[in-house]
């Protein structure tokens, strides 16, 4: 038998396709090469660890449910695992996405060299990520291009710190905002700038931002509970 589709326009089409049902999979032991992919991306032509993927999502092109993400380079020296829903792909402006679940575990060295191929970054700040040793990041994170919350822990060698942090841009020219909470009990700030005259600190910061033009205004509030330096804590 056959099969017929007639559309009017490019419109009537447009509506369709947004609806139609998509189950999309990529088995474990599917893998690639990011310098593979350099034709788009020219900053991964220098990238080309083995990364393998796993993915499981169903839906439709505007509703995607995301049960599984899950990327590993180099055989688990990065990973990142998220769960959740991306809804109105097609229309970028009111596009949304909500992860109850987004882990991104690595270490210091790994995260610099890869932070690098996308944006030259100074040695010192290389080393300053690479200080933070083995990091587990474990968030949730809701919103869209105009507003987003971001909130979880943040975990590295030199110690952990909770997030809480909301994002707005009301259009595209107007500046982002960002406000919220980050909180540490015991942090050896010594460890993270490899200065040895500095311990472990314990803080509450809250913080409004605008940023506009390459230039940051706001407010900060810290509220600091004991500092070390060598080796007496205040």
């Amino acid at each position: 038998s056959d099969i017929t589709l007639n559309y009017t326009d490019w419109n009537d089409l447009k509506q369709n396709y947004r609806s139609i049902p998509l189950n999309l999979s990529i088995i474990p032991g599917s893998y690639i090469s990011p310098s593979d992919l350099k034709g788009l991306l020219p900053q991964l032509g220098n990238l080309d660890n083995r990364v393998d993927l796993e993915l499981f999502a169903s839906g439709t092109v505007d509703d995607i449910q995301l049960k599984k993400l899950d990327i590993s380079i180099d055989n688990d020296k990065m990973w990142l695992l998220c769960r959740g829903k991306i809804q109105n792909i097609t229309d970028k402006e009111n596009t949304t996405i909500d992860f109850p679940r987004i882990n991104l575990h690595g270490y210091g060295q790994d995260i610099a060299s890869f932070v690098d191929n996308f944006k030259n970054i100074s040695n010192k700040d290389k080393q300053t990520i690479s200080n933070l040793g083995k990091t587990a990041i474990n968030i949730t994170a809701k919103g869209s291009l105009k507003k987003a919350l971001l909130k979880g822990l943040i975990s590295t060698s030199p110690g952990n710190a909770k997030i809480d942090i909301t994002y707005n841009k009301r259009h595209n020219n107007s500046p982002i905002k960002l406000s919220g909470k980050v909180s540490t009990e015991n942090f050896n700030i010594g460890q993270l700038i490899n200065n040895k005259l500095l311990g472990n600190v314990g803080v509450k910061t809250e913080f409004n931002a605008s940023i506009a033009n390459s230039k940051i205004n706001g407010s900060f509030l810290g509220d600091i509970s004991h500092f070390k330096i060598k080796n007496y804590t205040y």
